[in-house]
């Protein structure tokens, strides 16, 4: 739990309505008495962290996720988290890391393991699952847990527009949510109409590259980070090398920057890692 600062963040409406499929499917409304568990907000946030994940806000109801270069399964699983800390606070006006709390996370994860967003693997991860510990010594170990597979949007798909700023009116009034730390516009669609939206969305003139299609049961995403490189007039002919633009993105006049995909992180600080006098860090 945190206060929260509002600023630098995003939300995204693919991984909330995931997080929601869950919470519904794990804590029927009819069957807690209740609709308030679907009351929250959730952000994720261009910040690396050492020590944590996520936060979440009692009394704003507000899930922060944070680390956005660890692949996505992981980011799933901190929604859980910190979605069972909304639902204890929900129900009992507190939440804390105990054994109710723990009994709440591990309902979210049976049933998103279930619904095969997860995978036991995933869960047994320690650098996925900070709670693998406290889990298995309430629940047992997770190699035994028990559930029935439940079908998830096997008939849908969605459609993802790349590189799409000249048709963004278009999109936006065809239904399609932009996704701003991944920078493409998507919406969800059942899979026998989707050849028929590609031809729409061609005959606009939206290049067919530009255009993916996913299963919406691939539960993956990439976003962006800027890195900025600061102090680094020595090193400039290097930097431009590999790809860095002397006040791109509007980042800072006096920066180098370059636009990576956040999975890639930790590989670009090392291309930078042994420059002398420079510091480099991400920015919103």
């Amino acid at each position: 739990m945190a206060k929260t600062e509002q600023v630098g963040n995003t939300s995204n409406i693919h991984l909330r309505g995931m997080l929601l499929d869950v919470l519904e499917l794990a804590f029927p409304p009819e069957e807690i008495g209740t609709d308030k568990l679907s009351q929250f907000y959730l952000e994720l946030h261009q910040k690396e962290m050492a020590k944590k994940h996520g936060d979440y806000n009692l009394d704003t109801h507000l899930i922060r996720l944070f680390n956005l270069s660890r692949p996505y399964k992981h980011i799933i699983i901190s929604g859980l988290h910190e979605l069972a800390h909304h639902i204890e606070a929900t129900l009992h006006g507190e939440t804390k890391h105990q054994e109710r709390f723990y009994g709440y996370l591990h309902q979210l994860m049976l049933t998103a393991m279930s619904m095969e967003i997860i995978t036991k693997m995933d869960a047994i991860d320690e650098q996925a699952n900070p709670d693998l510990d406290k889990l298995e010594k309430f629940f047992g170990k997770i190699a035994y847990w028990q559930f029935n597979k439940i079908p998830y949007k096997q008939n849908k798909c969605h459609i993802r527009i790349l590189r799409a700023y000249e048709w963004r009116d278009i999109l936006k009034g065809f239904g399609y949510s932009y996704l701003t730390l991944e920078q493409v516009w998507m919406k969800e669609f059942e899979i026998a109409n989707q050849q028929v939206e590609v031809d729409a969305l061609m005959a606009l003139g939206i290049p067919k590259n530009n255009i993916v299609i996913q299963s919406a049961t691939e539960i993956e995403a990439d976003f962006f980070y800027y890195l900025v490189i600061r102090n680094a007039y020595d090193h400039r002919e290097y930097l431009r090398s590999i790809g860095y633009r002397y006040g791109g993105y509007g980042k800072g006049d006096r920066n180098w920057v370059k636009k990576i995909m956040a999975r890639d992180l930790a590989a670009e600080k090392e291309l930078v890692a042994n420059l002398m006098g420079v510091a480099a860090k991400v920015m919103r």
